[in-house]
């Protein structure tokens, strides 16, 4: 779990750098920046539902699963590195998020409050992506992608929640 938010640190980081100084940028490094960013968000992505696999499929299942996730980032990458489209973010996250509430809601009845948990952070989460696609604007200074952004730390936070109470999740934070 620690990864995803690694990740989702260095997506925010190179992103909101792109936001704020982008625009006094190249637009080749503009170019690497946004790959940067969607690679990092693909990442994380990948990372939360690796660690949802681990704490929620039974055991048998869980090296196909992961496979199977890993298989899906790398097709990701690659779309992304041959179209740099916004399109692929949402696909991979609308992906995530699915993926996520089936592990949460069929998942092992010993994680209970971490399910209850994963299915708020999905929840919020998908708040914030129509939010961000509604293109709404309440002030200059604080657009879809402002409140995107915003409503996205509350879905953080709940994932965090999730880790913190799964004892595989735990394990996991630790290494």
């Amino acid at each position: 779990m620690g990864a995803a938010f690694a990740a989702t640190g260095l997506a925010a980081g190179v992103g909101g750098s792109l936001h704020g100084f982008g625009p006094g940028w190249t637009g080749t490094a503009r170019a690497a920046a946004w790959l940067v960013t969607y690679a990092a968000i693909g990442l994380a992505n990948l990372f939360l539902l690796a660690t949802a696999i681990r704490a929620f499929a039974p055991g048998p299942y869980q090296l196909p699963l992961l496979g199977l996730a890993g298989f899906r980032f790398g097709v990701y990458f690659i779309l992304l590195a041959s179209h740099r489209d916004f399109r692929y973010v949402v696909y991979d996250l609308a992906g995530t998020l699915l993926a996520l509430v089936v592990l949460a809601s069929l998942g092992r009845s010993s994680q209970a409050v971490a399910s209850r948990w994963v299915l708020v952070g999905a929840a919020i989460t998908l708040v914030g992506a129509l939010v961000q696609r509604s293109g709404v604007r309440l002030h200059e200074h604080l657009n879809h992608n402002d409140l995107f952004h915003l409503i996205e730390i509350g879905g953080l936070y709940a994932f965090y929640r999730a880790a913190r109470g799964t004892e595989a999740l735990e394990r996991t934070i630790s290494r």
